[in-house]
C-alpha cells in the first residue's frame, strides 16, 4: 500500500514530495522485524525486489530522491549510485553507522535525547574514525528542501559521514534505550494516524512499484522525493481482499473500554457468526489486526 503526497505541508519536509508505505491490514509490514524501532512482529525479512527496483529509479527528472531503510545494505539488491534515489542505511548505533560509511554506504543513526547534553559539540559527533552529522533540522531549523542549500545531506550518495538523529517523537524514551524494543517516531501523532489509515484503505490493481514509478515521473522537474515518511521496502504478505473476509465488531464505543482481548474477541466472534470457542476459525493475525485497530483508538475508516 503506498500513498503519494506531491507536497509536503509538515514542518521538515514543507514542500517535498513524500511518500508513506504500510502493509495491508498492518502498517508496520513493510518494515524488517530486525528493526530495534519496530514494536510489534510481522514476520517481515524479505525486500519487495520489483518495489526496490522501481523506487531506486523512482526520481524525478533533473531532481533528487533518498530514503532510510532498516534492511542492511548485505540484503540490497545494488548500491546507490549518481542519478538513482540514495538509501540510507538506518544503523542500530554510532559503531554500525560508521562501519557502513568506511564501505562506501549512506548511513545514519539515532542517539537518545541526552545524548548531546555532555559533548563538547552539539553539532558533530564522531565514531572511531569516522565523523557524525547531527540533522541540520535540528540545529539551524532548515527542513529537508533547504538543507545543504538545496542538495540535502541524506540525499548525498558519496558522504564520507554519516547523519545523526536525535530521538524523537511520542515514543523517543524508547528509541533511546537499545534494552527496550520500539520507539519509532512514526508509531505515534498525526504520521501513525496516516500510516495506520493506508493500511486500511482497499487494495488496487496497480502495484506499489507502479504507483511510485507513475509519481515521480510526474513531479516538476528538479523536485525533491522522500520516499517512505513511514515505511520500508519490505514484501507484503497480507492483502486487503484477506482482511475484508471478515467481519469487524461495530460498537467502537463499547470496544474501546475493553481491558483485555477476551472481551473483544467475543465481539469479533458474534460478529461472524460464531462462538468465541470458535474464534480461532478467523487467522490469528486477523484477529491481530483487529485488536490492534480498536485498542489504537483509531476508527476513522472502518
Amino acid at each position: 500500500m503506498l500513498n503519494c503526497v506531491e507536497t509536503s505541508q509538515a514542518k521538515k519536509t514543507k514542500g517535498l514530495a513524500v511518500t508513506y508505505r504500510a502493509g495491508a491490514g498492518e502498517m508496520w509490514e513493510t518494515c524488517p522485524d530486525s528493526c530495534a524501532l519496530k514494536p510489534t512482529v510481522t514476520e517481515t525479512s524479505e525486500i519487495d525486489r520489483e518495489y526496490e527496483y522501481a523506487v531506486r529509479r523512482a526520481v524525478p527528472s533533473k531532481g533528487q530522491a533518498f530514503l532510510y531503510t532498516h534492511f542492511p545494505p548485505a540484503l540490497w539488491g545494488e548500491s546507490n549510485s549518481p542519478g538513482k534515489t540514495v538509501f540510507n542505511y538506518s544503523a542500530d548505533s554510532l559503531p554500525s553507522a560508521a562501519y557502513h560509511v568506511e564501505r562506501g554506504t549512506a548511513s545514519v543513526a539515532v542517539v537518545p535525547v541526552d545524548y548531546w547534553d555532555d559533548k563538547s559539540s552539539d553539532k558533530v559527533t564522531t565514531a572511531g574514525d569516522v565523523q557524525g552529522v547531527r540533522c541540520l533540522n535540528e540545529t539551524t531549523g532548515v527542513d529537508c528542501g533547504n538543507c545543504g542549500n538545496g542538495k540535502p545531506l541524506c540525499a548525498r550518495p558519496d558522504r564520507n559521514y554519516f547523519v545523526v538523529f536525535t530521538a524523537h517523537g511520542a515514543a523517543k524514551r524508547a528509541a533511546g534505550d537499545s534494552t527496550v524494543k520500539g520507539g519509532c517516531y512514526a508509531g505515534g501523532g498525526n504520521v501513525a494516524l496516516h500510516w495506520r489509515r493506508l493500511s486500511l484503505c482497499d487494495a488496487t490493481d496497480a502495484t506499489d512499484a507502479e504507483k511510485v514509478t507513475r509519481f515521480a515521473t510526474a513531479l516538476m522537474p528538479r523536485s525533491i522525493l522522500r520516499h517512505h515518511i513511514a515505511g520500508d521496502l519490505g514484501y507484503q504478505g497480507l492483502h486487503s481482499s484477506e482482511l475484508l473476509q471478515w467481519e469487524w465488531p461495530v460498537d467502537y464505543e463499547m470496544t474501546r473500554t475493553f481491558s483485555d482481548n477476551y472481551d473483544l474477541d467475543c465481539l469479533i466472534a458474534e460478529a461472524n457468526g460464531i462462538t468465541i470457542d470458535d474464534v480461532d476459525q478467523i487467522p490469528l493475525h486477523i484477529v491481530e489486526i483487529i485488536r490492534d485497530y480498536f485498542h489504537g483508538g483509531n476508527n476513522d475508516d472502518k
